[in-house]
């Protein structure tokens, strides 16, 4: 009696233990899920990636490590250029770039963004730093953990463009249903610390990292003796591994090529979308009919996506500009333009822009008028 009084009391015992262990996987599975939304590009981004006047070359600097991992930085920095090389950017090769830094010196990090940019030839420099890198063992409860921030920044003002930060988790998690179970679950959470998982981890940081920074849009041009729009990529100049600062021959000069934003006739824009939501402003908005002979329309901007248009609208109606949104193109080619006017002469047009460029680092265009 005795013996089946203390082997009930033992099972008794056993299962709430493991219904203890349950809540705190549980627990710990409801921590590890984290919605992560979608970078918004920042209006000085939208900016300078419409700036066609220079070309987009991006270095992606060694990375710092705050670790105790050796080599851990270095695959962090891999592993986002190779995930950054699929976007519009001109990449430049790693092993291109430690060349020219090491023609700069190691104390390269203290020169500021302008003055390394152009010792090294780059339009935007990526610099990045491994903030944790971490193995947690608790038998059957293991945690691997990888975390990094960037920073992009422009070379030729000095201003970030992207400043953003990831970790990536991987936890595995066991609760043995008899004392037999207990041996392969501990051998189960162990083996998510193995080298294999810690590669997985570090392309999944990449990943993450690389889709923070926004692409470049491809702006459309207008073909010579054409009304229409054909979408283009500038032809950049080849990268040369020779280095700026190199004693025997001066670096490649990069040949400015011009692209504005897309500028197109007024009777060829189609009637303005309203802004959903209230708007706001000092002036209603204009008339959406076509302008007569002597008038101007001023396109701030032009975006592939009606949410980048609508936040400049926003954005320029707070400040008592009455904007509004123009799609052009097919279904599949559409472009959404924010344009203000009519205005009577250029010159009144030209006036609204330069007050634009001083709220916003946008650059306005003036539409030519009808018949010109």
């Amino acid at each position: 009696m005795e013996r089946v009084v203390g082997c009930g009391a033992w099972r008794m015992t056993w299962r709430i233990v493991c219904r203890m262990i349950w809540g705190l996987w549980l627990s710990l599975g409801l921590m590890a899920c984290t919605h992560t939304t979608p970078t918004r590009p920042s209006l000085h981004f939208l900016a300078w990636s419409q700036d066609r006047t220079t070309t987009k070359r991006l270095c992606v600097l060694p990375f710092l490590g705050r670790t105790n991992m050796p080599g851990i930085a270095t695959q962090v920095r891999q592993s986002v250029a190779g995930h950054l090389s699929v976007k519009h950017f001109t990449d430049i090769e790693l092993s291109d770039i430690d060349a020219r830094l090491t023609t700069v010196g190691n104390g390269w990090r203290n020169f500021a963004p302008q003055e390394l940019g152009r010792a090294i030839g780059c339009d935007a420099l990526l610099y990045g730093e491994v903030t944790d890198a971490d193995r947690l063992y608790l038998a059957l409860y293991s945690q691997l953990t990888v975390a990094a921030e960037i920073r992009l920044v422009d070379v030729a003002t000095g201003r970030p463009l992207v400043q953003e930060s990831y970790a990536t988790k991987f936890r595995e998690a066991s609760v043995p249903l008899s004392p037999l179970s207990i041996v392969p679950d501990v051998v189960k959470t162990w083996m998510n610390l193995s080298e294999t998982q810690m590669k997985r981890a570090i392309d999944d940081l990449g990943r993450n990292l690389a889709s923070r920074v926004p692409d470049l849009p491809v702006l459309p041009t207008v073909a010579p003796g054409q009304g229409v729009l054909a979408s283009t990529t500038p032809t950049l100049p080849p990268l040369t591994s020779t280095p700026e600062h190199a004693a025997t021959t001066a670096p490649p000069t990069l040949t400015p090529q011009p692209q504005p934003l897309p500028i197109v006739d007024v009777a060829t824009l189609s009637v303005p979308v309203p802004l959903s939501g209230t708007t706001t402003g000092k002036s209603s908005l204009p008339s959406s009919r076509p302008a007569s002979r002597d008038q101007y329309r001023l396109q701030v901007a032009a975006f592939r996506t009606y949410d980048d248009a609508q936040r400049v609208v926003r954005l320029l109606r707070d400040n008592g500009y009455p904007a509004m949104i123009a799609q052009m193109g097919e279904s599949a080619t559409t472009w959404n333009q924010v344009v203000l006017g009519p205005f009577p002469s250029r010159a009144a047009a030209l006036k609204v822009g330069i007050a634009i460029r001083k709220i916003a680092p946008l650059s306005p265009e003036v539409i030519p008028r009808l018949g010109r």
